[in-house]
């Protein structure tokens, strides 16, 4: 497989022969010279060169922010299939791989990385839901359940906030952002589902999930840099039920060196037109790949670090 990095300044190939290629795809729009701030963009459509809103395609934009900071956006429309995935399921090697991995081995056309892991041994900190069937568990993650520090604060974290995809009998599938314990809507089932956290909109529940807490020796602890500049991944849902995916690095994306806060964060969704918002992973974490249409073998890293870095799960879009 190879990967070709897209960046404000043009498409770098990473293998000869690629970038041209790469220049001649359409479906990628060009990215403004403009630098925005989040509070100049009033919807998607601001940020977005490609004006085609037809519900039968994603549309995928990049834009500067100001600070240095580049956003790319997949927008989605309500009836194309979303969904997350398990690394490794697809090719039975090990249980992290990097995003674009998963992209190819699950035959999507754009992926982000997906939900909390131990960077030790890449056991799952979020519940992934997999055709009906939970995939990933931290109630078993044993560095969660028996770790003195968080065992205060477990019902928080499992109860973290999730993206569910759902499905009914003659009826089309819908998309519900909420925490893990919150019953399902009447008369709808879990087709799957991939948990991150916090909750970004209609407000930021970071508190609430745990992520800032109190610990029991006094000390405030910020486990994923709340109130400072970090990489991240996110996904938003429109009050028309368009599914708004973003990836926020800087330069270099070395963890809390640049990038947005959450406030900043929830900030741009509710700009770019999202009414409910969850956070994913993020840091060195956070990367966006699109597969390319014409050679499936050949994916654009739309953010992301060199070399990538593997991840336990990723949410993703087809086709």
């Amino acid at each position: 497989m190879k990967i070709v990095r897209s960046s404000k300044d043009g498409l770098l190939a990473t293998a000869s022969g690629i970038l041209a290629f790469a220049l001649s795809l359409i479906l990628l729009p060009s990215a403004s010279a403009s630098q925005y701030k989040i509070s100049e963009i009033k919807n998607w459509h601001d940020v977005i060169s490609d004006k085609d809103v037809s519900t039968k395609r994603s549309l995928v934009g990049s834009f500067a922010l100001e600070n240095g900071n580049k956003c790319s956006l997949i927008v989605v429309p309500p009836r194309l299939r979303v969904g997350p995935a398990l690394a490794g399921v697809a090719s039975g090697k090990g249980k992290t791989a990097p995003t674009s991995q998963v992209v190819q081995d699950e035959k999507a056309l754009f992926g982000v990385n997906g939900g909390y892991f131990n960077l030790s041994n890449g056991e799952s900190t979020s519940y992934v839901v997999l055709k009906g069937a939970v995939c990933a568990d931290p109630t078993k993650n044993l560095a969660l359940t028996e770790n003195p520090k968080l065992k205060p604060f477990l019902p928080q974290i499992y109860n973290r906030t999730e993206i569910r995809f759902l499905k009914a009998k003659d009826k089309l599938p819908s998309v519900q952002i909420a925490a893990h314990n919150e019953p399902l809507p009447p008369g709808r089932a879990l087709d799957s589902s991939l948990q991150g956290g916090p909750r970004l909109l209609p407000e930021l529940t970071a508190e609430q999930e745990a992520f800032v807490r109190t610990e029991a020796d006094g000390k405030q602890v910020d486990s994923i840099g709340v109130a400072r500049t970090a990489a991240r991944t996110a996904v938003g849902l429109t009050k028309d039920g368009y599914l708004l995916i973003v990836a926020v690095a800087g330069k270099g994306q070395d963890e809390f060196s640049s990038g947005l806060t959450l406030v900043d964060l929830a900030s741009l969704l509710k700009n770019l037109g999202a009414v409910e918002a969850v956070n994913l992973d993020g840091g060195t974490s956070t990367t966006m790949i699109q597969r390319t249409t014409k050679d499936k073998s050949q994916c654009l890293m739309l953010i992301g670090r060199t070399p990538e870095t593997r991840v336990r799960s990723a949410l993703l879009v087809f086709e």
